[in-house]
């Protein structure tokens, strides 16, 4: 148990982004309890509800009588308050530039990218994948798109497949979003390869270099025990509890 820290309370999803925070409780010894209904998404959503009525969102956390959301927010805040570093390089070195570029990147990028094409693809009725590709080099589907298209504006955008790109790029020159070793940023980072698929019809399998860090990470003693106790009835290979509702289908049906 890391010195001086109190424990905290998540409000938690199953397969939800709260659990960054549960894995990094595990990797700092931070005490932690879990609030939600095992195999209950909608339950679950009703008892952050109840405790964070304004906001209800996962995470929603109790650190020290206040309930604070934004699960890379609530990272750096247990990152700042634990006098145990290993999960933050040190402030004067290259890595901590990596990390905290990739804590930031994971949400405010890729995440931002990855949910808006698929919100743009189920509002057009097309699959992510007939979108633009967004800005990327020698991209096909972008370069044949006649500018009256409606998406046309995303070629001018990062798209997902450039994200992984970049992601694929990274991780050939560096173990780690971290730099040269495992940190918080690779928590954040998670979250969006695992839902690859499910958010933006990416196969991982032309990821080779990417895939072999997620099974990496996922093999830590902190992951594992996280896992255990945040998805007790397991996730599907989407990253959803087994037998939850899908947000959106992964593929549209065909005519």
């Amino acid at each position: 148990m890391s010195a001086g820290l109190k424990p905290i309370e998540i409000y938690h999803i199953e397969g939800r982004r709260s659990f960054r925070v549960a894995w990094l409780c595990e990797e700092l010894g931070i005490p932690y309890h879990l609030t939600f209904e095992k195999d209950d998404i909608f339950a679950s959503v009703g008892l952050i509800r109840s405790a964070n009525p304004s906001v209800p969102m996962a995470p929603s956390v109790v650190i020290d009588g206040h309930m604070i959301v934004e699960s890379g927010a609530i990272l750096d805040i247990l990152l700042a308050r634990s006098a145990d570093t290993s999960m933050r390089p040190p402030i004067d070195s290259d890595d901590f530039l990596y990390h905290t570029q990739w804590m930031h990147f994971a949400e405010g990028t890729a995440q931002a990218r990855m949910l808006g094409w698929r919100l743009v693809a189920s509002a057009l009725e097309l699959d992510v994948d007939e979108l633009p590709e967004g800005y990327r080099p020698n991209s096909p589907i972008a370069a044949a798109l006649p500018q009256a298209t409606p998406t046309a504006l995303m070629n001018f955008l990062i798209g997902p497949r450039a994200i992984f790109d970049a992601i694929e790029a990274y991780l050939s020159e560096f173990p780690y979003f971290g730099g040269s070793r495992f940190s918080a940023a690779d928590i954040m980072m998670h979250y969006q390869v695992r839902h690859s698929m499910l958010m933006s019809q990416i196969d991982l399998e032309d990821y080779p270099i990417t895939t072999k860090w997620r099974g990496m990470v996922e093999q830590r003693p902190a992951y594992i025990r996280a896992d255990k106790a945040a998805q007790p009835g397991g996730v599907d290979e989407h990253g959803l509890p087994i037998g939850s509702p899908m947000p959106f289908p992964v593929r549209r049906a065909r005519t």
